[in-house]
């Protein structure tokens, strides 16, 4: 399940009777489906700390993470070659040197330390709305 929502919110806003989501798996679903979008749409994970690895091409010296914030860097592989010359920014890393079309792999552990409530709230609105 990959919602932010708790099912004790959406039951008092639905007025449902039963007590978990697997009670409403069509509910889940939407539940799901909302979440995913609003991720997409933000173009980035919308979860609480967690430990994550991201993988790509390289087309700029400015890799987008979408493990955001990033509170810690693991590793950072480019070509299998471990590389340690980055610097962490708002939206992900910097390079300080690269190769464009080379492959990355970052392990990081990222995310929001408590889930901004007005982000909950949006969430919680459209799988009530749906």
């Amino acid at each position: 399940m990959a919602t932010i929502v708790e099912f004790s919110d959406l039951k008092n806003m639905l007025e449902l009777n039963n007590s978990s989501f697997d009670d409403y798996p069509d509910l889940e679903r939407i539940a799901d489906d909302v979440h995913a979008s609003l991720e997409n749409y933000c173009g980035r994970l919308l979860d609480v700390l967690t430990k994550a690895t991201e993988t790509g091409f390289i087309s700029d010296k400015f890799i987008n993470l979408r493990t955001l914030p990033v509170s810690d860097i693991t590793s950072v592989m480019v070509d299998d070659i471990a590389v340690t010359n980055y610097k962490i920014n708002k939206w992900g890393i910097e390079l300080t040197s690269l190769k464009r079309d080379q492959q990355y792999s970052i392990v990081l552990k990222g995310g929001f330390k408590t889930i901004p409530e007005d982000i909950y709230r949006a969430e919680l609105s459209q799988i009530v709305y749906e």
